[in-house]
């Protein structure tokens, strides 16, 4: 094999690895932020047991969208993958989310400022878009066309009801 096969299969190989599981990319994201905060905390000398504290206020989005995906896989093409067609809200939301907590935690710790604040500040918008992301997931994966759900879940005389199937 030449040096540009070997090349192009390597890459090959890292697209399908990264870009194929949008909950495995998203890891690999994670660990990167994390790993970069933990180095930029220690050259400016906070604790790591705060900066800990911010990831925690992180967890929350992170763990919704994988949860999301978990229960309905979306369709649609990753954030990441070049010209793939549209792209999942649920997915750009999440990267919006980290993106804004990764510069706001640069910036915290860059300017000494009080990480546990801002940690307090995340976490307290988490179950807002948290409910978001998994209410978006169960949502579509529980929607049934109309005339269905009437015949599932209603008798003839009970009258309408919005109210979805239980999840078993």
């Amino acid at each position: 094999m030449s040096g540009k096969e070997v090349k192009k299969q390597v890459k090959d190989n890292i697209e399908r690895r990264f870009f194929t599981s949008k909950r495995e990319c998203i890891t690999y994201v994670i660990i990167i932020l994390w790993l970069y905060l933990g180095i930029l905390a220690s050259f400016h000398g906070y604790s790591l047991e705060g900066v800990s504290v911010y990831f925690l206020s992180l967890t929350g989005f992170v763990g919704s969208y994988i949860l999301g995906e978990s229960v309905r896989k979306s369709e649609k093409a990753s954030l990441f993958k070049p010209k793939s067609g549209q792209k999942s809200k649920r997915e750009i939301l999440t990267y919006i989310i980290m993106a804004l907590w990764a510069g706001i935690g640069t910036y915290t710790i860059i300017n000494s400022s009080d990480i546990y604040g801002v940690s307090t500040y995340f976490g307290a918008l988490t179950p807002f878009i948290g409910a978001y992301i998994i209410g978006d997931s169960y949502v579509a994966e529980h929607r049934l066309p109309q005339n269905e759900h009437q015949t599932q879940h209603q008798t003839p005389t009970s009258g309408g009801s919005d109210i979805p199937p239980p999840i078993e």
